[in-house]
Order: structure tokens, then sequence, then C-alpha cells
């Protein structure tokens, strides 16, 4: 993961947020030692989104 990380912001050239979504995403970026915000709402505001879009 952190080498994923690493790749992207090299190649992007700018600085981003690891954001984790989902129920054990917490716990399995809790050790990782690497800056992230939780946001287990946001699969499900992504979803609400599109279905909103799709329903205009």
């Amino acid at each position: 993961m952190r080498e994923i990380v690493a790749y992207l912001s090299a190649s992007q050239g700018c600085a981003f947020t690891l954001v984790a979504t989902g129920g054990y995403a917490g716990w399995a970026l809790n050790e990782s030692g690497m800056a992230f915000t939780l946001d287990p709402e946001l699969t499900l505001f992504g979803l609400g989104c599109i279905g909103e879009r799709s329903w205009a």
C-alpha cells in the first residue's frame, strides 16, 4: 500500500489524502503508519449521487 501511495504522489506531482471506506478500513490501515481519513459513508454517498442523476 505504501508503495502505491508513493508512486501516485510522485507521478501526479502533488500530495493527496488517502481515504479509507468500509467496515475493516480503519483496522487495515491503522497500523500502516500512513495518514488517512476514515469515511465509512463515502460509498453510500457516491451511490446516492449516481441514483439521483439517473432518476433526474
